[in-house]
């Protein structure tokens, strides 16, 4: 299999793309990255990058950031939780390993929101470490030049995979042999439409000769999804508009939104909708039905015990807010920002 590991590096040396976290000298720029690349592509990672590397340019500001500065500039990528780990670990590395990444498995998987792939990314990438990564892109394209039949999503199979390329990781230059499969998979063995004629392995590739392609990997159907229907209320008086920050816990962990008010059917919601537009925004295990009313007298608001805190806001207040993807769009449909500023010149 050294075949495998020379002929995707050779081209990978040839058609990396120019990333960001590419161009600076360093194992910080690959720790940002990958914490920032867990369950989100390429291209919309990477303004968020550029974003946060400018204002946190090295561990140690990163460190020292208040966990509100980093939600605000993750704002609308979701998945909230790796910002919070992403600050948390920083915190512990420079803490515990004085400023610089633990250069050995066992140590960096106890980091915060650090698994094997991240893990196994950082330092391959960084350190040359010779672990391998498996994530779909990987996964996609060994099952494919293997032909094996077995379902991606089992835990299983990820580690038939990873078996297979620890056997074959070159001790020179792991990380680029990770990243030449993530790059392959990403680009060219596409799970729709793979471009096989632009692929280096083409011409040892199981599925490729057997016209597998469009069968294999093979991959179960995803459990069927929750379904939850919400209605935000929307309240303003001479102090600004309500909003409530939600459980440390749980989904969408501490939070800002509107209040809610949780229903049991769409056509609950469309009732009390009162012919508003019903959206809809999808999360990993939820699919979330939902729309919102304006509320006149504070009485008919929904309970808010359930809230660790609410607040009335004006518009720049309420901008500084981390307010969840689902309820940025309410902001946007309603042009809300218009309505507080506009509120707030009159005031003037």
């Amino acid at each position: 299999m050294d075949t495998f590991a020379s002929l995707i590096t050779e081209w990978f040396s040839v058609n990396k793309r120019p990333l960001p976290w590419r161009d600076v000298a360093g194992w910080y720029p690959v720790f940002l990255s990958e914490y920032l690349l867990q369950q989100t592509q390429v291209r919309q990672a990477i303004p968020y990058y550029l974003n946060i590397f400018a204002r946190f340019p090295d561990i140690s500001t990163l460190a020292a950031a208040d966990e509100a500065d980093i939600i605000r500039l993750w704002r609308g990528l979701g998945y909230y939780n790796r910002a919070r780990n992403l600050l948390k670990a920083a915190q512990i590395i420079e803490s515990g390993f004085n400023g610089q990444f633990p250069p050995y498995l066992k140590e960096a998987l106890t980091l915060p929101g650090i698994g094997d792939y991240t893990a196994a990314a950082i330092l391959s990438i960084a350190f040359n470490q010779p672990y391998p990564v498996v994530d779909g892109n990987v996964l996609r394209v060994v099952m494919r030049f293997m032909t094996w039949p077995e379902d991606i999503r089992q835990g299983q199979t990820k580690l038939k995979v990873r078996r297979f390329l620890q056997d074959i990781i070159p001790v020179e230059k792991p990380g680029d042999f990770n990243e030449a499969l993530m790059e392959l998979g990403a680009t060219v063995c596409k799970p729709k439409n793979p471009s096989c004629i632009r692929c280096p392995l083409s011409g040892l590739c199981l599925a490729k000769k057997q016209d597998q392609t469009t069968v294999i990997p093979f991959k179960s159907p995803p459990p069927p999804k929750q379904k939850r229907f919400q209605l935000a209320c929307i309240y303003r008086n001479s102090k600004g508009w309500l909003l409530a920050q939600r459980p440390a816990t749980g989904l969408l962990p501490a939070m800002w939104e509107f209040p809610l008010r949780e229903l049991g059917s769409l056509h609950e919601l469309e009732h009390l909708a009162g012919g508003q537009r019903i959206l809809k925004h999808s999360y990993s295990h939820i699919d979330l039905y939902y729309s919102y009313i304006i509320i006149h007298d504070p009485s008919d608001l929904p309970e808010l015990k359930n809230y660790q805190q609410t607040a009335m806001l004006g518009t720049e207040e309420l901008l500084d807010k981390a307010i969840h993807k689902a309820h940025l769009k309410i902001i946007e449909q309603l042009d809300l920002i218009y309505c507080f500023s506009a509120a707030e010149n009159t005031k003037n």
